[in-house]
């Protein structure tokens, strides 16, 4: 029998979560490669990369695979390839600053942890298209303007691409 995508992932999670126990232990360098050399060799990550991730950074990726584990999607077939958010990772999401979800983000795709790339891109997504555009302006520091024609273009552009609306 073949492993679902979400077994997999959870190999992978699993794996990144032996190679965070073994440097929060301080059991060596050695066995945080070892963890990480274990993955297959096209989806290794990178040891250098792992120890020069924040440990703040480390702990929350720990805990977002934690729960994925413990409560892994439906592994019913679905139509659409949608994906929401859980009421936990809601929760997850808001527990950070944006400095934190930023490096979330930058993390989980150097270690290849697509449903968290994925769940937190389209929070993201959602806090953006939340806001005024003045909000977003202020938020991440924009000083060009938009004419009202490329607003809207970039609106629909980003409904159609990001959202599938």
């Amino acid at each position: 029998m073949e492993a679902t995508q979400a077994d997999k992932h959870i190999k992978r999670m699993t794996y990144i979560i032996n190679a965070y126990n073994a440097l929060i232990n301080n059991q060596g360098i050695e066995s945080v490669a070892l963890e990480l050399s274990s993955l297959a060799a096209d989806t290794s990550i990178d040891v250098n990369t792992f120890l020069n991730t924040d440990i703040k950074t480390l702990k929350e990726i720990v805990k977002y695979c934690n729960n994925y584990i413990a409560d892994p999607p439906s592994k019913k077939k679905s139509n659409t390839s949608e994906i929401r958010l859980s009421q936990w990772n809601k929760n997850f999401f808001h527990s950070l600053d944006q400095k934190g979800l930023f490096e979330v983000i930058t993390a989980a795709n150097a270690f290849n942890i697509e449903p968290l790339v994925d769940v937190t891109c389209l929070f993201v997504a959602l806090k953006l298209k939340k806001m005024a555009p003045r909000e977003n302006h202020q938020q991440y520091g924009i000083t060009k303007e938009f004419t009202p024609e490329e607003e809207a273009n970039a609106r629909r552009d980003f409904e159609n691409m990001i959202l599938g609306l």
